[in-house]
């Protein structure tokens, strides 16, 4: 990415770097990748979350104490 012009994230919650240099960032419940072709930003889902829920589990007790 160019660094004489900035670049919005729409709707980013967080955003990195990744190993390979590309901008990656959380919106929406996708984990996107940002990628600037031709002075515009091109967009590539990696994961989508949304189908994932959160399940309610009991503690066991030794974590239950100090």
């Amino acid at each position: 990415m160019s660094s004489n012009h900035i670049y919005e994230l729409k709707g980013a919650i967080r955003a990195d770097f990744d190993q390979q240099g590309r901008v990656v960032f959380f919106s929406a419940g996708k984990l996107l990748g940002a990628a600037l072709h031709d002075g515009e930003l091109v967009y590539t889902e990696l994961a989508d979350f949304n189908a994932n829920k959160p399940e309610s589990v009991e503690a066991p007790d030794w974590a239950k104490q100090w």
